[in-house]
């Protein structure tokens, strides 16, 4: 149907209102507007109801009915027509959104930032494993595919002697909680020594039900990371490992003689 300008203002109003566009009689409004009265006549229409369409939060349309048979009923028949509608138009905009990524390879994204996908499950012996993506064993700087079990052995063997209860415990915690759990750790890396990384996992269950754990390996050493705070609330921030006699710093030395990021004796 179409519907003039000058029509739509008077519609706008009530559907801004969540209301329903709803003529008995179009001889009823001959007088107040004329025109509507003359578009509704020349297309042969005497009754009419006229439903919003919301999406967000947003007026993004309507969907109308000429010459319905019963008006209270109808009116409620629309707004369920209405809700499957806007369903239908949800999932063509969350198409859209997927085939945007698509377009952009979100996984050269992120393999160029470095963020690594993995997921940690127990075989039937109880051992870990460990499956990670490409990005993830480069990250780790692995040359070769390893197993699963390797893998996580890789990954676990080179967590820094003074975390591993840490570590052990946003496990923990991630398996009893299902919530999303981050942690920051240093590790040995092969060719870079000792890194800082961050980790963020969650509980979750596969396709066959068993529980497993799924998240995402950042090294945040080599990463740019703009001042939050003005210089002079700036510290020097590090760690001493006890065991090793090392220390690692993770901001720059301002109050500490020295340059290096790790110190060892």
């Amino acid at each position: 149907m179409h519907v003039p300008e000058k029509v739509l203002h008077r519609w706008l109003e009530l559907l801004r209102q969540n209301e329903s566009v709803i003529i008995y009689n179009p001889d009823l409004i001959q007088k107040a507007s004329p025109q509507e009265y003359a578009t509704l006549k020349a297309q042969d229409i005497s009754r009419l109801i006229a439903s919003p369409l919301y999406l967000s939060g947003q007026l993004f349309g309507f969907i109308g009915v000429d010459n319905p048979r019963y008006f209270i009923h109808d009116d409620a028949h629309l707004r369920v027509m209405s809700s499957f509608l806007l369903s239908a138009v949800r999932q063509k905009r969350s198409k859209e959104r997927v085939a945007t990524l698509l377009n952009y390879r979100y996984g050269e994204i992120l393999d160029q930032i470095g963020v690594g996908l993995w997921v940690i499950r127990k075989d039937e012996q109880g051992l870990y494993q460990m499956f990670a993506d490409d990005t993830m064993l480069r990250v780790m700087g692995i040359q070769d595919i390893p197993s699963p079990e390797e893998c996580y052995a890789f990954w676990y063997n080179r967590v820094n002697d003074g975390y591993y209860h840490y570590v052990n415990q946003a496990i923990a915690t991630m398996l009893r909680t299902g919530d999303i759990v981050q942690l920051e750790y240093t590790w040995k890396h092969p060719t870079d020594g000792e890194v800082v990384v961050r980790c963020t996992g969650q509980r979750w269950v596969d396709e066959q039900g068993q529980t497993v754990l799924r998240g995402y390996h950042r090294v945040i050493s080599n990463i740019q990371r703009p001042k939050f705070l003005p210089d002079i609330h700036q510290r020097d921030i590090f760690e001493y490992n006890e065991l090793s006699h090392s220390i690692f710093f993770h901001t720059d030395r301002t109050l500490i003689s020295g340059q290096q990021l790790h110190e060892s004796d």
